[in-house]
């Protein structure tokens, strides 16, 4: 209780009245604040610096982890609008509206080539379509509602069937045949 001391030394009538006298809030006041000095609690300099080591290791492991996610996310919305536009194909050539032709797909629409007049039963002929525009196509038949740009790379989704199957690509030439988008590869 050094404060007890120092009061007592400098002037040690008023030393006694803190301890006796008329001053007894200021001495709980005293021994208050005093316990609360010796009772010093928190963190040391080195569990600080271990907690940030470690929040350091956490983060060089995570930061690359998620760091394509956003690419994955494109390549995904890229593929499910793949699936779209082979299924609405499907049922396009399930309605007699489509045709596979060898290697070309043939489309009953108005603005497909130089079809769009009816012949004389109103039945409107069939036409060629090219790969990229074969979404606009089926917009144009109402087989899909819109058909944007591919979000992972490329300008355009195109339709191929050369090799038998529906192929959707997203225009973009690459080596690695990543830009096959159907059948997922």
């Amino acid at each position: 209780m050094w404060y007890n001391e120092y009061y007592k030394e400098s002037n040690p009538k008023r030393g006694r009245n803190i301890l006796k006298g008329k001053h007894k809030e200021d001495n709980k006041m005293f021994k208050f604040v005093n316990k609360r000095l010796r009772n010093r609690k928190g963190f040391t300099l080195i569990e600080l610096i271990v907690v940030i080591a470690i929040l350091g290791i956490l983060a060089a492991i995570a930061i690359p982890r998620f760091s394509g996610t956003q690419d994955r996310a494109k390549l995904s919305a890229d593929r499910a609008t793949a699936r779209t536009i082979v299924s609405a194909l499907s049922m396009a050539i399930a309605a007699d509206d489509a045709r596979v032709s060898g290697t070309n797909i043939q489309l009953r629409t108005a603005t497909a080539g130089t079809a769009g007049t009816a012949d004389e039963d109103g039945v409107i002929p069939f036409a060629t379509v090219a790969a990229a525009n074969i979404p606009t196509a089926l917009n144009t038949l109402n087989y899909l509602d819109a058909v944007g740009t591919p979000q992972f790379a490329g300008t355009s989704f195109s339709v191929d069937v050369s090799t038998g199957d529906f192929r959707v690509t997203n225009g973009a030439t690459s080596p690695a045949g990543d830009d096959i988008l159907y059948p997922a590869p």
